[in-house]
């Protein structure tokens, strides 16, 4: 069977733009390896003038690189087992021609089929640019089992040639998911290295949308709907905008650039912010409560039941008021603050959970047996998952020294390393690219993980305190003085009615 994989792409340097792409098509083209050039062919350019073909293509579509990162070549190796029946350099020679006629029939390549090891194998370099509408080529997931392999195998059967499935007695799918039980895990995790909102249980903008809807409600002009944003250590700033017209920017305390209103959503463009000031002040629909929620009261999930002669429950239902309202007059706290202000009320309503399934420190300790056992668990597999990306990694750098040695593979001393690293290639089994794919879902993986992490280390937290006043009850006596029950039942919307039903 011949197995297909992409070695890389290839970009400009720092000291050449053309060096390792030139360095390339020397590899390929090397007559000692090729019979003297008997193996070698190329598809739309010329075998002696193959890289000022590439870069007159480059020219007439504008594609000549500007920076390191845009791709000119592709590389690519076709190869055999060693004890592979049947195969011989013209009929591999052949299956490179015609692999190349049916996937990339419009782009320039130039191959070759190499005899100095001992396995059968073949090189492709072929031009990134479709000579004939200019586009790039682009690789995307799951090509390999999809177009690249599947053409290789009718390919391989035209010449009486093993496909893949007669050698392994898999599909083309199974296969690839026997490859993906050694290096993938599938997630249902959409996160992202970089800051994402849509990810974010409260983001930024659900807090700028928090405050200018409460500042709506108190204000009866849009002057005042300013001047009590400017109160609350908002900085503001009024421009203009060809789709929206003029708009409101608003910056707070730890932002590091103004936020046009308008970005919110629809309800926040200033059109809409004046008639929403309007639409309150017809209705007198002005918020008279003497406490603000600084935390949304989405956040708050508990039910009250009352049973308020425990200390330890009625001390949580009592921190939970303190840590998401304030004064109506007093500043709200900025993003940061609120977002561990919500933390905290989770880590409450989470020991009021474990309290009510059983009030004694035995269930409380039976939890944190499970909990440690969780985590002991977690930490297992994310140290199992940093090893798979470090196997992917060395993977992926076998690859780059792969391709570094080629580009100066004119230095005779560099022959035999070559050598080394092709046989070492040849025991993957993947590319660069599906390699660079795994390793960032490895990534998205091992994030999901430590945040499953976290949250266990923060149950084991919660569950220690719990146990730790159990065990030490006169901390809670000078804070029990202060609990005003009063307070308590209006932080829940609930407890009032359950109160009219008593």
């Amino acid at each position: 069977m011949a197995i297909t994989k992409i070695i890389g792409s290839i970009h400009k340097t720092d000291k050449s733009t053309y060096r390792a792409l030139k360095n390339t098509i020397n590899y390929i083209c090397n007559p000692e390896k090729t019979e003297n050039g008997k193996y070698v062919g190329t598809q739309l350019c010329d075998v002696n003038n193959v890289l000022s073909d590439f870069i007159e293509t480059y020219k007439i579509f504008g594609k000549e690189p500007k920076k390191k990162s845009d791709r000119l070549a592709y590389h690519m190796c076709i190869s055999w087992k060693p004890d592979e029946e049947n195969i011989s350099l013209d009929k591999a020679y052949n299956v490179l021609g015609d692999f190349c006629k049916k996937y990339i029939p419009e782009h320039e390549a130039v191959y070759s089929v190499h005899k100095d090891q001992e396995h059968i194998h073949g090189h492709i370099c072929f031009n990134a640019v479709n000579c004939q509408d200019g586009l790039k080529y682009r690789y995307n997931k799951n090509d390999w089992e999809k177009s690249i392999q599947p053409i290789v195998d009718e390919i391989c059967e035209k010449y009486n040639l093993s496909r893949l499935e007669d050698d392994t007695g898999l599909t083309l799918e199974q296969y690839d998911d026997l490859r993906n039980k050694r290096f993938k895990k599938k997630t249902k995790s959409s996160n992202n290295k970089y800051y994402n909102e849509k990810n974010e249980r409260y983001a930024l903008s659900d807090y700028l949308r928090d405050d200018i809807d409460y500042f709506i409600n108190i204000s009866e002009s849009y002057d005042e709907f300013i001047n009590n944003l400017k109160n609350a250590g908002y900085q503001v700033k009024i421009g203009k905008s060809k789709k929206y017209g003029t708009y409101t920017a608003i910056k707070y305390e730890g932002m590091e650039r103004f936020k046009r209103t308008y970005s919110l959503g629809k309800n926040y463009t200033d059109n809409m912010i004046k008639n929403r000031i309007d639409l309150n002040k017809k209705n007198n629909s002005l918020d008279k409560e003497e406490i603000r929620y600084f935390v949304p009261k989405k956040f708050y999930r508990v039910r009250i039941h009352y049973d308020f002669s425990n200390p330890i429950i009625r001390n949580r239902y009592y921190r939970i008021h303190k840590a998401g309202v304030g004064s109506v007059n007093s500043r709200r706290p900025n993003y940061n603050q609120i977002k561990k202000a919500i933390e905290n009320i989770d880590k409450l309503q989470y020991q009021l959970e474990i309290l009510e399934k059983g009030c004694d420190i035995n269930t409380i300790k039976k939890s944190l047996h499970v909990v440690k056992s969780n985590i002991n668990s977690i930490e297992k597999e994310i140290l199992q998952k940093k090893q798979s990306i470090r196997n992917v990694n060395q993977m992926i750098k076998t690859y780059n020294k792969y391709e570094e040695l080629i580009k100066i593979n004119e230095k005779e001393s560099c022959l035999d390393e070559i050598k080394r690293i092709e046989r070492i290639i040849d025991s993957y089994s993947y590319g660069v690219e599906e390699l660079y794919a795994i390793k960032n879902e490895y990534k998205k993986d091992l994030s999901s993980i430590k945040k499953e992490y976290k949250k266990e280390q923060e149950k084991e937290t919660a569950l220690k305190e719990l146990i730790d006043e159990f065990d030490n009850p006169q901390n809670l006596e000078k804070e029990d003085k202060d609990i005003n029950l009063e307070d308590i039942d209006n932080s829940f919307d609930e407890s009032k009615q359950k109160k009219k039903d008593k």
